[in-house]
C-alpha cells in the first residue's frame, strides 16, 4: 500500500544521500554508528570568489548559479563513484575509498579523485559562465561521524587529519589545480595516473 511505497521511496532517497552501506539504518530513522576508514581520499572543492561573485548578482541569479553548478558536479559524483559527506554552501567535502557508492573501489580511490577533479574543473569553466574552483586533497584515515538533527535526515560529518589536511590544500592551493600531500602523490603514483594532463 502507501506505506510501503513510501518506505521505498525513503530507502531510494537514503542510498543517494548515503550510500548504500547505511542507506536501510537511516530510511528507518535509526541513528548509524561512526565509520573509521585506514585508507581513504578525501578531497575539499570550493568555488573561487564566490562571496564577491554573489554580491554582482541578484538573489535568483545566485540561485540559478548555484543550481547549475551543483547539478554538474552531483553528476561527476556519481560518474566517478565518488562519495559526497557534506556540502557547506559553495564547498564540497567528498571521499573515495569507503566502498559505500557503486563504483567505489579502493585501488583506484586517486585515479578516480584526480579524474572527477579534472572533469569538474573543466566542466565548470567551459559551461558555467567561467567558474573557477580550488581542490585539496589528502589521503589516509579519517572517519564518518553522523549527528542526528531530523529522524530522517541526519548530517554527515567527516573528521580526522586527513580531512583537515585537505582543507589546508585546498585554502593554500591556486584556482584549476589540485593542491594534494606528498602521501596522495605517491597513492596516485602507485595506483598510476589517470588518462589526461590535469585540470
Amino acid at each position: 500500500g502507501r506505506k510501503v511505497a513510501a518506505q521505498k521511496v525513503r530507502a531510494s532517497i537514503a542510498r543517494s544521500l548515503y550510500g548504500h552501506n547505511v542507506a536501510h539504518a537511516v530510511a528507518r530513522g535509526v541513528l548509524p554508528p561512526p565509520e573509521e576508514y585506514r585508507q581513504a581520499t578525501v578531497l575539499f572543492l570550493d568555488v573561487v570568489d564566490f562571496t564577491k561573485t554573489c554580491m554582482q548578482m541578484s538573489c535568483s541569479e545566485v540561485a540559478m548559479w548555484m543550481s547549475s553548478v551543483h547539478m554538474a558536479i552531483e553528476e561527476l559524483l556519481k560518474r566517478h563513484g565518488i562519495r559526497k559527506i557534506e556540502t557547506r554552501g559553495d564547498c564540497y567535502i567528498v571521499v573515495a575509498g569507503c566502498n559505500s557508492v557503486e563504483g567505489d573501489l579502493g585501488v583506484t580511490q586517486m585515479q578516480r579523485m584526480m579524474s572527477f577533479a579534472r572533469e569538474v574543473a573543466q566542466t565548470l569553466f567551459q559551461s558555467h559562465h567561467g567558474t573557477k574552483v580550488r581542490f585539496g586533497v589528502a589521503t589516509g584515515a579519517m572517519s564518518v561521524a553522523y549527528i542526528a538533527t531530523h529522524r530522517f535526515a541526519p548530517t554527515m560529518v567527516a573528521c580526522g587529519d586527513t580531512v583537515n589536511t585537505a582543507a589546508r590544500m585546498e585554502q593554500t592551493g591556486h584556482p584549476g589545480l589540485v593542491h594534494m600531500t606528498a602521501e596522495a602523490a605517491a597513492q596516485l603514483h602507485k595506483e598510476g595516473s589517470p588518462a589526461g594532463p590535469p585540470p
